[in-house]
């Protein structure tokens, strides 16, 4: 088993891990709703500057204060005319943040562990001045630590929309961004009916 393949059992063991304590999380009960957003990153780190749209997947779980998600983005570099092959990755993370609620919008911030793969330019191998040259593709893996602060707007029980700021911290392409996304689930904590003696006799 390779180092990717470790840490993608590790980080899904911690999530079943949480998923299946009762006392965190209830997914009859608790609010839960997956998020689609689409957005721009800026990244830089080791290598040169660059810059990109990115897709975003969440499936999120909230019990009074606290939010758990499960994030995926999907990243890839839009300047295309600059150096060649263009850059492409995608991140994963678990993530445990803490919730602020306000009159109209409640905040999210959080942050956990996952990982970052995908290729990026390596050492050059034909120096253009006009496009930027061309580049070895080199892929990477590497663990890193997802970062988000979100403001949530929930329409309904059932919709909302949200803004994203975010970021992944990794040794091989770190990069921050900001998203828009749409949300679909259980977006209120639902509540039960408790019934007297005197209701029921009635």
């Amino acid at each position: 088993m390779n180092m990717k393949q470790s840490f993608i059992l590790i980080l899904a063991s911690i999530f079943c891990s949480i998923a299946s304590n009762g006392q965190s999380i209830n997914l009859k009960q608790d609010s839960c709703w997956l998020d689609v957003g689409y957005g721009i990153y800026f990244s830089g780190g080791n290598s040169e500057p660059s810059s990109g749209t990115g897709i975003m997947l969440g499936f999120n779980v909230q019990q009074n204060s606290i939010a758990f998600k499960l994030r995926f983005i999907s990243s890839k570099e839009f300047d295309y005319i600059g150096p060649n092959p263009k850059e492409h990755f995608s991140s994963l993370g678990l993530m445990i943040g803490k919730v602020i609620k306000g009159q109209k919008w409640q905040t999210h911030i959080s942050g956990g562990l996952g990982f970052t793969s995908g290729h990026k330019r390596g050492d050059i191998v034909n120096p253009t001045v006009e496009v930027g040259g061309d580049y070895q593709e080199k892929s990477f893996f590497a663990p890193s630590i997802p970062l988000e602060i979100e403001y949530i707007r929930k329409c309904t029980t059932k919709t909302g929309y949200s803004l994203s700021y975010f970021a992944d911290l990794n040794s091989q392409r770190p990069y921050f961004g900001f998203a828009i996304k749409v949300l679909i689930g259980r977006l209120r904590q639902k509540t039960f009916k408790i019934e007297t003696t005197e209701q029921v006799a009635e």
